[in-house]
């Protein structure tokens, strides 16, 4: 039987986790150059700058895109791993293909990384980018470890080592709505938080033949009170 670790963070997926983060509003048409004061972060990720071109709005849209497709992969990976009736050589054949995808989004995302030419924004999206990046690898490790065989405590390390990347993805993620807040409409503001649920409700859609009790579980309960 395949050995399971509660992952208390693994699987808190916040805001801009399942797309909504920055680039999620409708960029304003014209850019002025040559700034004499300089906007902050917050009014930057709302997408309401003046200050950041827009092909990096752009850029920032596909992001968001890539990360959604590595959600995708993770999320059901990770309720195969914490779910009962999953076999180790299940998950270990589920594993493979969601480890490409990984690989594949993480390769889009550094890709539009290098694209992007606001420095602010590429502080703010960096450690994001580098925690998904983390994130895989730990998923990487986690299936080497269970497939030679590795001890308890082997497959515990490696499980926490999702855990830590994930939580830093998550933290960053808080923060969009921290730092955006201010320059958002209370309309756009409802209307991202409901593509947000939309987006979520779906992937749960997908997994409802899983024995995982999505309803008792706190990150479920946690994400939906954000």
């Amino acid at each position: 039987m395949l050995a399971r670790y509660s992952l208390a963070v693994l699987l808190v997926l916040s805001i801009a986790a399942v797309g909504l983060g920055c680039g999620g509003a409708e960029p304003k048409k014209e850019r002025v150059a040559a700034p004499e004061k300089k906007d902050p972060i917050g009014k930057k990720v709302a997408g309401e700058s003046d200050q950041v071109s827009a092909s990096d709005y752009e850029v920032t849209g596909r992001l968001n895109g890539h990360i959604r497709q590595f959600n995708n992969a993770f999320l059901p990976l990770m309720v195969a791993y914490r779910d009962p009736d999953v076999s180790t050589e299940n998950w270990l054949a589920q594993a493979k293909p969601a480890l490409r995808r990984f690989r594949s989004a993480n390769l889009k995302l550094n890709g539009d990384m290098a694209e992007l030419q606001d420095a602010d924004l590429r502080r703010y999206e960096g450690p994001f980018v580098q925690a998904l990046k983390d994130e895989a690898d730990g998923v990487e490790d986690l299936r080497f470890v269970i497939a030679s065989g590795g001890t308890s405590r082997e497959v515990k390390s490696a499980a926490r080592a999702i855990d830590r990347a994930a939580e830093k993805a998550n933290r960053h993620s808080d923060r969009f709505l921290e730092l955006a807040r201010p320059y958002l409409d209370r309309e756009t503001l409802r209307a991202l938080i409901k593509a947000r649920d939309k987006r979520f409700e779906k992937l749960l859609g997908r997994l409802s033949g899983s024995s995982w009790n999505f309803d008792g579980d706190p990150w479920v309960n946690d994400l939906r009170r954000r």
